[in-house]
């Protein structure tokens, strides 16, 4: 069997997180923000679109410290204040559906600092895009969920309701009550969420039943799930139970 040398990027050391979306790129060096690749949505950042894809990671400032891509748009935080200690949320790129979260619908081709009324905006932990939606954990535990609601995308039918809502949620809101959320990681059409207990929580789409069909959030039982739990495109499963609906062990 011919084995094939991964291609490396460049000598330099210091890169601490990186994301794909569709036909871009984006990482973090030195604390550093780097985009390359598809432009036509303003997925890199630079402040215009262009049909000509970049190969060339560019600098878009310092500061950042978290990315995630999500198809056409893109979400990163923001380290600031003595010792880090704000962390602010920015997004940029497609946003037809409000998944950027800055209370528009329009492209936005440079980072806009995302806002949520009524409460501190420099406390945010984690983040995740997903095809048309963005996920995010404050540090106080809390998760938010913000852009299109179809296929049960931002699980706002927390109380019981199957049924989905439709159209969008163009700035970030709650996601019920609970202040344990750890890690979320947002697919095409549905997510996944961990809990500080290791529980494991899927919503949204019923493609293949990557979320066992549902609108709220449902915690899967008796099955034994890694912690980094990715949820992908339509293809995406939980665990390695594809195709099956999340059951008691």
């Amino acid at each position: 069997m011919r084995k094939h040398a991964l291609p490396r990027l460049g000598a330099d050391k210091g890169w601490s997180t990186a994301a794909a979306g569709e036909g871009f790129s984006l990482g973090v060096k030195n604390n550093e923000l780097f985009t390359w690749g598809k432009n036509d949505n303003g997925q890199l950042a630079g402040g215009s679109t262009s049909t000509a894809p970049n190969g060339v990671p560019t600098s878009r400032g310092t500061g950042w410290t978290k990315v995630s891509a999500g198809d056409e748009h893109a979400l990163a935080l923001k380290s600031g204040g003595t010792g880090g200690t704000n962390v602010q949320l920015f997004a940029w790129g497609f946003n037809a559906s409000g998944h950027v979260g800055n209370s528009t619908s329009n492209k936005q081709f440079s980072p806009v600092r995302i806002n949520t009324a009524g409460v501190a905006n420099t406390k945010w932990k984690t983040i995740a895009g997903g095809t048309e939606h963005s996920l995010a954990i404050r540090s106080d535990g809390s998760l938010w969920a913000w852009g299109s609601y179809e296929y049960g995308r931002l699980t706002t039918d927390w109380g019981g309701s199957f049924a989905p809502r439709s159209g969008n949620r163009t700035a970030p809101f709650r996601i019920g009550t609970d202040t344990d959320w750890k890690a979320v990681s947002a697919g095409t059409n549905h997510s996944l969420a961990l809990k500080s207990d290791g529980t494991l929580w899927a919503w949204g789409g019923e493609s293949f039943r990557s979320a066992g069909f549902r609108y709220a959030p449902g915690r899967d039982w008796g099955i034994d799930f890694p912690d980094n739990a990715e949820a992908g495109g339509a293809f995406s499963e939980l665990g390695r139970y594809q195709h099956r609906r999340p059951r008691r062990g």
